[in-house]
């Protein structure tokens, strides 16, 4: 049977296309599948942000999102932390919803830095309380990080090594910002990177900082696609580089299969046609 032959016999049922495209999806949970990712360049201004800091480098984070965001961006996360201690950089984690505080307590777990780079609490990373107040709370702590008394554990500020030489946001080179609205965005950028001038990050989609950027805001992480790039670009792979390869396979799947229909679709069509105008006889 020739090739024409074969695409004229191809058919596909939308129940045939369903499971075609699930088992793709299934498929990348368990095999590594490396498809071409082309890497934007608001993920790459975010890694080389992150990148070109020196050793011992203070970040903030400014986190808004309630604990719900957190399985659904902990691999991303744990991607940026990593690449933080990989560079030697120090971390602060704020906590301005009040789910924040469980989410940063769960994400430093789940990161695990003691065992993979010998990390110390106080030393090398303090998680805060939630801080009411929203702006505020933002700019009061910017000004002085002595508003808060205590880290998450109770344990007095001034006997947190890393927080010696912490006083405003005056001695905090980047700050990273994650948020549940729009409007907490803003409130960062005018509380955070526009006041003291930081460099800063953005998390969130990209929209909500695309006014400021290359002004306030010099990297962002554009949803689940930014979180796949950065994951790629790191190494530190995690389930939102398997969910865009999913994305992607099915994708071409469905390009291969609609064209490969087209294609018989097509030839049988001519052949109808063929018989119809051959001559009798």
């Amino acid at each position: 049977m020739g090739l024409v032959d074969r695409l004229e016999k191809f058919r596909m049922t939308h129940r045939q296309m369903a499971i075609l495209t699930s088992s793709l999806a299934l498929l990348t949970i368990f095999i590594s599948i490396p498809i071409p990712m082309l890497i934007g360049p608001i993920t790459r201004d975010f890694y080389n942000e992150i990148q070109k800091l020196p050793p011992g480098s203070v970040v903030a984070w400014a986190q808004n999102c309630a604990f719900g965001a957190y399985m659904t961006k902990r691999d991303a996360y744990r991607a940026v932390i990593y690449h933080s201690f990989d560079r030697g950089l120090k971390t602060i984690l704020y906590s301005f919803d009040p789910d924040a505080p469980q989410l940063n307590a769960a994400l430093m777990a789940y990161c695990n830095v003691e065992k993979k780079y010998g990390a110390v609490y106080g030393r090398d990373y303090v998680i805060f309380p939630f801080l009411a107040g929203e702006e505020t709370a933002m700019a009061a702590v910017a000004s002085d990080t002595r508003v808060l008394k205590t880290d998450l554990f109770g344990n007095d500020i001034e006997t947190l090594p890393l927080m010696a030489n912490v006083r405003s946001m005056k001695d905090i080179a980047l700050t990273i910002n994650d948020a549940g609205s729009f409007t907490f965005v803003e409130m960062w950028i005018r509380q955070w990177p526009a006041k003291y001038g930081n460099r800063a990050l953005n998390t969130m989609v990209f929209a909500t900082v695309a006014p400021v950027y290359g002004v306030y805001v010099h990297g962002a992480l554009d949803g689940v696609r930014g979180y796949a790039e950065y994951e790629r670009l790191t190494g530190y792979l995690g389930v939102d580089l398997i969910s865009m390869n999913a994305r992607n396979l099915q994708g071409l799947a469905v390009f291969i299969v609609v064209g490969l229909g087209n294609m018989s679709w097509a030839i049988a069509r001519y052949r109808k046609r063929e018989v119809k105008v051959r001559p009798l006889g």
